[in-house]
Order: structure tokens, then sequence, then C-alpha cells
């Protein structure tokens, strides 16, 4: 279990790395309406397509593996990882030749607007789902995790024990504000607009190198053990 964590980790904190999502949490746990039930409303979604999108990935390899030979998993392993290192390189040279979306430069701006009003936490559940669910750079990096967890010679228990890390990592951008807000409810947005702030000016050539490097390794494994 320990080998299965230290794997999928490296995703998982490249995967949360989401300086938009990170702004949107602290705007709306600086909102006065109930700010706390809000950010857990969107906790809650965010951890909708991660749920959906594993527990598919992970039933329908197990699926394969109970119809297929033994000696074609690896071979299966093998190519899926050379897909998602090309899914990963085409990731990365999106985010180096595009800028970044109205969508992305609005989505926090229009979470505190949000905030703003004494919205239904449905609102902010719907909000968590459709910030996860778009991310395709976090999804990119989730879905080999995902395979990782699903491949393993690990008991049941103890894939349930790493993916439960794995999306816990991927939603701290939400998770951290939720947890200062609960710890000191007076300084959320002191303690970390400065911190967000930082993150949206200097994280994209990091995200954009994590992905390149996870990709590269990825179709480099996949195609070692396809030669052997």
């Amino acid at each position: 279990m320990a080998g299965l964590l230290l794997q999928v980790l490296p995703l998982a904190i490249a995967a949360a790395v989401s300086p938009t999502v990170f702004a949107a949490a602290v705007l709306i746990l600086s909102s006065p309406y109930h700010p706390k039930t809000k950010a857990t409303a969107m906790l809650a979604g965010g951890a909708v397509p991660f749920i959906v999108i594993g527990l598919g990935l992970i039933g329908l390899f197990r699926r394969l593996q109970l119809r297929l030979p033994p000696f074609r998993i690896p071979v299966l392993s093998a190519r899926l990882d050379i897909a998602f290192g090309l899914v990963l390189i085409a990731v990365a040279i999106r985010l180096l030749l595009r800028a970044p979306t109205i969508a992305e430069r609005g989505s926090s701006q229009a979470a505190g607007a949000a905030a703003s009003r004494d919205a239904h936490a449905l609102r902010f559940f719907a909000f968590g789902v459709w910030s996860m669910g778009t991310d395709l750079t976090t999804i990119a990096l989730f879905v080999p995790a995902a395979h990782a967890i699903a491949a393993a010679s690990v008991p049941v228990l103890g894939k349930i024990a790493v993916f439960v890390v794995v999306v816990a990592v991927i939603l701290s951008p939400i998770l951290i504000p939720l947890i200062v807000a609960l710890v000191a409810p007076d300084d959320v947005e002191r303690v970390l607009a400065p911190i967000g702030e930082f993150a949206r000016k200097h994280t994209r050539d990091a995200v954009l190198a994590l992905v390149a490097i996870f990709g590269a390794y990825l179709l480099t494994r996949g195609v070692l053990m396809l030669v052997r």
C-alpha cells in the first residue's frame, strides 16, 4: 500500500495545483452569509467528478482483469500508460500555447459574486462539480492515478484508503481554506489571499512542467513494458 501511495501521490499533488479553485474557496469563505456551509457544499461537489471517474475506472479495470487472460493484463496496463502519457503531453502543449480562458479568469470572481448573496448551498455544490469536472489538467492527472490504484495488487481496503487520500489531496485547494476557516474564521482572507495571489502568478509554469514530466514518464514506462 505504501508503494502505491508513493506512486500516485505525485500525480495527486500536481492535480491539486489549482489557483483558481483556491481563490474561489477563499472568496466564498470571506462571505458573511454561511461561508462554511457554502464551502463545504463546494467541497462535496468537487469530490463528485473524481468519485464517478475513479469508481468507473476501477470497476472497468476489475472487469477486464476478470475477462482477460492474466498475461494480457500487463500489456493492457502498458497501452493505457502510453495513452495517458500522450494525453498529458497534449495537455502540456495546450497549456503552453494558449492563454488563460475567460472562464478561468472569471470563475473566482463569479464565486465571489455568488458568495456575496445568501444563495442556497446547492448552488455551491454545483459550482464545485463544475469547477473540478471541467478542469482538464486535473482530470488528466487524476485518471492515471485511478488506473494505478485499480491495477495495483493491493487489498480492496488499501485501494479505498489510497483513493480517499488522492481525492483529499486533489481537493486541498478547497479543503485547506475550509480548515483555516474552522480554526481561525476571522483570518481567512488575511492568511490565504496572499497565498492565492502568489499561486495565481507563479504556478502556471510549474503545472506545465509537471504535466509534461508525468506525460513523458508514463509514455516511457508504457513503451518499455511493451518491448520487454
